[in-house]
């Protein structure tokens, strides 16, 4: 009985420094802040490319899909980009790597739905504040971004394929076009009719 006791014992701890691992190699969460407002040059102008900003227009037929966008001093390089949907419609995104499709569930509008690509089957499902107009996923840091047109951006850690964590809640400006992610440098840009909110986590 003793023996059996001290293999419990060792097998517990072993599952707890499995777990430790784990979770020390999952990169910290650092949050986003609101860094700065950038004027447009007019309502619904397209970003100027000058300022190194994704222009929404370029992404306007394919959702949450990557973008080549203008960078300052030349070059260029993805950006993950959103346009809002009407309320008539759905926000979408992909993760192609793990082969899952994120969405609104249909039970509940608030609700973020999570089912495989290819046979449709739910995997996951996470409950938010709000209804998701605009959904971005990166496939580098494997967060989930969620801006709702009531005016809230939440951003979800996906830790596995079927695990899923609310990381931050931000208010930010209502009724935005569209939405994009720079991964390389960490920022978030909201478009309103006239000017581009930046949020950024350095």
């Amino acid at each position: 009985m003793e023996k059996i006791y001290k293999i419990l014992v060792v097998f517990g701890l072993l599952m707890f420094a499995i777990s430790y691992s784990i979770r020390a190699r999952e990169r910290k969460f650092r949050q986003y802040f609101f860094s700065k407002r950038i004027p447009l040059s007019f309502p619904g102008a397209p970003s100027d490319p000058a300022l190194g900003l994704p222009a929404p227009e370029q992404s306007a037929a394919t959702r949450s899909a990557s973008a080549s966008s203008p960078r300052p001093n030349g070059g260029s390089g993805p950006y993950l980009v959103s346009v809002l949907v009407s309320k008539e419609e759905i926000a979408e995104a992909e993760d192609l790597e793990n082969q899952l499709f994120f969405t609104l569930g249909t039970a509940d509008e608030r609700q973020l739905a999570v089912s495989d690509r290819q046979t449709g089957d739910p995997v996951a499902d996470l409950l938010l504040d709000e209804r998701s107009d605009a959904l971005i996923f990166d496939p580098t840091t494997r967060m989930i971004f969620s801006y709702s047109s009531e005016g809230a951006l939440t951003i979800i850690r996906q830790s596995s394929r079927s695990s899923y964590k609310i990381m931050q809640r931000m208010l930010v400006p209502k009724e935005g076009q569209s939405l994009a992610l720079d991964p390389q440098k960490g920022r978030i840009y909201l478009y309103t009719d006239g000017s581009v909110f930046v949020y950024a986590n350095e």
